[in-house]
């Protein structure tokens, strides 16, 4: 009981991160990247075995996580 309690409850905190990460790259990047390069940061974050999601959210210095977004996910960060 308590092995299925701690799995469930680490479910839904993976959950929590990669939705973090998703609103972040929607709010911040999705007018700095184009369609194809931000699907291709979304299947980055949606990586488990990575643990993408917390490092993504965890930077906030902006042009830092721009330059790790565009090292881990390979895409282009578009500065207009």
């Amino acid at each position: 009981m308590l092995v299925e309690k701690v799995m469930s409850q680490l479910a839904r905190s993976r959950r929590s991160v990669l939705q973090q990460g998703i609103d972040l790259l929607e709010e911040e990047y999705s007018g700095k990247l184009s369609s194809e390069h931000f699907d291709m940061a979304l299947d980055c974050l949606e990586n488990e075995a990575k643990a993408t999601s917390s490092v993504f959210t965890g930077i906030k210095d902006v042009a830092r996580r721009d330059r790790w977004l565009e090292r881990h996910a390979g895409v282009k960060i578009v500065y207009e």
